[in-house]
């Protein structure tokens, strides 16, 4: 899967594979800070029409914790369809290191640099 490098944020578009069989794209930022799957901000979730699975507490890196809801989405990932674990949280659309599990990530960091994720 490959990337781009934009204002310093490793970028990746991930699609989403919806219930009528259509797709979306979405730009994700890769956050290695992030140990779950992805997060969107509300709307997002909202427009995307994502299911409600709970909540989940998250430790911020103030160090703060709040609980967030969880959504089910299917995306997909490596070519292969995956369902995973979206928090519905923040500004920004973030990948974390629990989809990058089994993966290598290189990044070029200059502007327009490459971010090339890879399975193991």
């Amino acid at each position: 899967m490959i990337g781009r490098v934009i204002l310093l944020h490793a970028m990746l578009d991930v699609p989403f594979l919806l219930t009528d069989s259509s797709r979306i794209e979405a730009p994700f930022v890769v956050d290695t800070g992030f140990s779950g799957e992805l997060t969107l901000p509300v709307q997002d979730v909202e427009t995307l029409q994502l299911q409600l699975i709970g909540t989940k507490r998250a430790l911020l890196a103030d160090n703060t914790a709040s609980e967030h809801p969880v959504y089910r989405a299917n995306i997909l990932w490596d070519g292969v369809e995956k369902s995973v674990v979206v928090m519905a949280m923040g500004e920004r659309p973030l990948l974390g290191t629990a989809l990058l599990e089994g993966h290598s990530l290189k990044i070029r960091f200059v502007e327009n640099g490459t971010v090339l994720i890879e399975a193991l």
